[in-house]
């Protein structure tokens, strides 16, 4: 999931978002 256009600001947000995210699966899983 790579968004070219956004801010590197907003990147990081969504990597962290992303990493949030599948530490919370792994958890799940």
């Amino acid at each position: 999931m790579t968004f070219p256009t956004a801010p590197s600001g907003e990147t990081r947000g969504v990597q962290a978002f992303t990493t949030t995210l599948h530490s919370a699966s792994r958890s799940f899983i």
